[in-house]
């Protein structure tokens, strides 16, 4: 949640963002903040999306397991 409210240029919506991760519950305010905004909610599930499965990556890779992927969504 901190990389992707990082990762958005500076704006009223990553302060909102911010501001929600330093209150206690950041986890219920960060989703609250996100869920406002459509366009801001699936840009935050294509970044969640995308760490997700480069946690998944890195763990095979440690396990060496050369995994082939793809998109259940059919996104590039």
């Amino acid at each position: 949640m901190e990389e992707f409210t990082l990762s958005l240029p500076e704006s009223r919506v990553r302060q909102r963002l911010i501001e929600a991760l330093s209150r206690s519950k950041p986890f219920r305010h960060f989703k609250d903040a996100v869920h406002r905004d459509l366009e801001l909610r699936d840009r935050w599930f294509e970044f969640r999306d995308k760490a997700y499965a480069a946690i998944a990556r890195d763990w095979l890779a440690a396990q060496g397991i050369d995994a082939e992927w793809s998109d259940p969504h059919g996104r590039a």
